[in-house]
């Protein structure tokens, strides 16, 4: 797209430009950004490629970013050229920019390339993979049997305690039924209790499917109709779980095999461990979580996240559990006792960082969360509630983190800035089988 002389690039795009000297006609780029505030944010870190073509000497080259209505200079990169080819990584460019490119030899010919640094991460990241773009294809069965059988065997239990898995859920059956039938039906460890917390379902399928499970595995359905808050609903299947042990478990988790919840309880009868998670992945077989990182991805992100499955880190680390800042509340298991001393989860935050102020709160009282990456799963990340922008309550939660726990940013010794309520006894829910006629709560 072009407008005036120079070329408008979306997020994802690149473009050369080239300069015939300081003397010459400049050539320019913008980058312009689509209106979405979001991606403009993500999309604010650049990498600036240069390549000069007849260099016979060094040349200083003057990179310049300018406002493109007055052509005033916001910021400028000086570059040295001493070879063919000059990268800079983690460049910031926000809103439209005017790029020139400035070589002090007219006789060389020099090429600026911009392109959003996040989008050559991923490309990086894929590059060995058969997909170019887009979501790439689901592991096969045979991928996916063979990164079971190269799992380490579980540890051996000296007692097996009584496990309660809560799940929260609401309508998709076909998903909840997935997380059933390979997480839960061929499960190694003794029978667990299982309690479904159902978040205003009004399909019939969901409805027969939650008679099946009451039959086949004893579940427990509690029914709860109000504006969703996982915190909530996870706080309601806790005051109904009786296990020593509590798991939160997603309802769009898919377990590749059968020794996943022995890997968990192992390492969360440990006196001084507070939580346990698993190793996550996507569909498609790329990491999505190996524990949560303070300070990733500007609040709070997935470590190792778009590595490799069979990815063994950071001097081997995910070989074997280890300590982490946090771990998602998708599958989180911690001793029944502990999780009621804490008040549970907070439910001040309805949407996210739920799971990572709980596991601070347990670092507050002297317990650590680990990430056990033998305990491998596949995660449908948000099927059920879907994906796009931060809603009002996504970024109110985000605030509410940050007032609470800023602090532990620089200090890791840091407690929490504001206090915890406990949590709320909401008379909402009740168990019960799905009634016919539930609404939708949105």
């Amino acid at each position: 797209m072009q407008r005036g002389d120079w070329t408008i690039v979306r997020p994802g795009q690149s473009v050369s430009l080239p300069s015939s000297g300081a003397r010459a006609n400049r050539h320019a780029v913008s980058i312009a950004w689509q209106d979405d505030s979001i991606t403009a944010v993500r999309e604010r870190w650049h990498r600036v490629k240069v390549r000069c073509r007849g260099l016979q000497r060094p040349t200083p080259c003057l990179i310049v970013f300018a406002d493109p209505g007055t052509g005033r200079p916001r910021r400028t990169l000086p570059l040295l050229l001493t070879s063919d080819y000059a990268r800079v990584n983690g460049f910031e460019l926000i809103g439209d920019e005017r790029v020139e490119a400035i070589a002090a030899d007219a006789a060389a010919r020099i090429e600026v390339s911009v392109s959003p640094r996040g989008a050559l991460y991923a490309a990086a990241r894929t590059a060995a993979k058969p997909w170019i773009s887009g979501e790439p294809p689901p592991r096969t069965t045979a991928d996916i049997a063979a990164l079971a059988a190269a799992l380490p065997p579980p540890l051996n239990l000296s007692r097996t305690p009584t496990v309660s898995i809560v799940i929260p859920t609401r309508d998709r059956s076909d998903l909840l039924s997935r997380a059933i039938e390979t997480a839960i039906a061929p499960l190694a460890y003794p029978k667990p209790e299982l309690i479904i917390v159902d978040n205003g379902s009004v399909e019939a399928a969901t409805r027969a499917l939650f008679e099946q499970l009451k039959t086949r595995f004893g579940a427990t359905i509690i029914r709860h109709d109000a504006p969703f808050n996982f915190a909530e609903l996870n706080n309601i299947g806790a005051r109904a779980a009786t296990g020593e042990v509590l798991v939160l478990l997603n309802n769009d988790i898919e377990a590749i095999e059968p020794n996943w919840l022995t890997r968990l309880v192992a390492q969360c009868l440990a006196p001084n461990v507070g939580a346990v998670g698993a190793r996550l992945l996507y569909p498609h077989g790329a990491v999505q979580h190996v524990g949560m990182g303070l300070g990733l991805g500007g609040l709070v992100g997935h470590i190792g996240r778009g590595d490799p499955a069979e990815s063994i880190g950071p001097n081997g680390a995910r070989r074997v559990p280890h300590p982490v800042d946090s771990v998602t509340g998708a599958c989180l298991a911690t001793r029944s006792e502990v999780f009621r001393s804490l008040g549970g989860l907070d439910e001040t935050f309805a949407i996210e960082f739920n799971d990572v102020d709980y596991c601070l709160r347990l670092g507050a009282a002297g317990l650590s969360t680990w990430v056990e990456p033998s305990c491998v799963l596949i995660h449908h990340e948000k099927q059920t509630r879907g994906r796009g922008r931060p809603s009002a309550e996504v970024m109110a939660d985000q605030i509410a983190f940050m007032r609470r726990w800023g602090p532990r940013f620089l200090d890791p010794r840091a407690g929490p800035a504001t206090t915890h309520a406990p949590i709320k006894r909401s008379s909402a829910a009740q168990e019960s089988s799905v009634a016919p006629d539930a609404t939708n709560p949105s």
